[in-house]
């Protein structure tokens, strides 16, 4: 009865003028930042975007969406699970974001592919059994491919950057703390975070040897993107490789 309380009271708080500021129109923000970028000045366009994405819901349809994602919080499940819901949600934003901006500054023939799993035509998932590396099987999902006009292709992976903050550890004295804050950041510097070397590089190794690098779009609700390159490395492919084989041989077929 306590909890049915709970979130009747938070409805009435969540249908103020609130709503509004977070529910409102969708806005492009185009501060991007590019490094290790082609530079081609004969494929240069002054046109920035496109395509545009702008959409406001009514109020019918925000009441639909905030009862669906409290039937889907499970009490705690959307204080942990709230950057993977953000993250599906605006996962087609940024694979636009990449698209406008290679087809504006690299090349206006660029196409963006929709794929699934990579790797299953590989040689070194046909063998049979994975002879010699313990039945171990690789593929990959880039959440694209970019095909360049030239034959080239880049796999692209995009990361959305969550600006909302559960407080559920957090205490407050003196006046209300709400379930979560916003806050936004977007770094420029560093390259591709350690953890996603080994997804990035996974990813060129299943689309083939003609994947030569990879692309990966980190973007934020209110900071912009920034839009990072790493090329292909046959080395740390290889030691990759190794230790896969290793855990597969140790744990998975022991």
């Amino acid at each position: 009865q306590q909890r049915q309380q709970q979130q009747q009271q938070e409805e009435e708080e969540d249908d103020g003028d609130s709503d509004q500021e977070i529910w409102g129109e969708a806005v492009w923000n185009n501060t991007i930042t590019n490094s290790n970028k082609h530079n081609d000045s004969n494929n240069s366009s002054s046109l920035l975007f496109l395509a545009e994405y702008l959409y406001q819901p009514n109020q019918d349809e925000y009441r639909r969406r905030k009862r669906y994602i409290k039937g889907c919080s499970g009490g705690e499940y959307l204080d942990r699970g709230i950057r993977m819901i953000w993250g599906n949600t605006q996962e087609a934003t940024s694979l636009m974001t990449a698209l406008n901006y290679f087809a504006a500054n690299v090349d206006d023939g660029v196409v963006l592919e929709e794929c699934g799993m990579c790797g299953a035509d590989l040689e070194f998932n046909s063998t049979p059994t994975s002879r010699g590396h313990g039945g171990l099987l690789l593929g990959a999902t880039p959440d694209g491919i970019l095909r360049y006009s030239n034959g080239s292709m880049e796999a692209l992976e995009v990361k959305n950057h969550c600006p909302f903050f559960s407080n559920s550890n957090r205490r407050r004295h003196g006046g209300k703390l709400k379930r979560f804050s916003i806050g936004d950041r977007l770094s420029t510097d560093g390259g591709v975070l350690p953890q996603y070397v080994s997804q990035l590089q996974l990813e060129m190794l299943c689309l083939g040897d003609a994947c030569r690098s990879a692309v990966m779009v980190r973007q934020t609700a209110t900071q912009g993107a920034t839009i990072w390159r790493m090329r292909r490395d046959e080395a740390w492919i290889g030691e990759m490789i190794h230790f896969l084989t290793r855990f597969q041989t140790e744990f998975v077929r022991s």
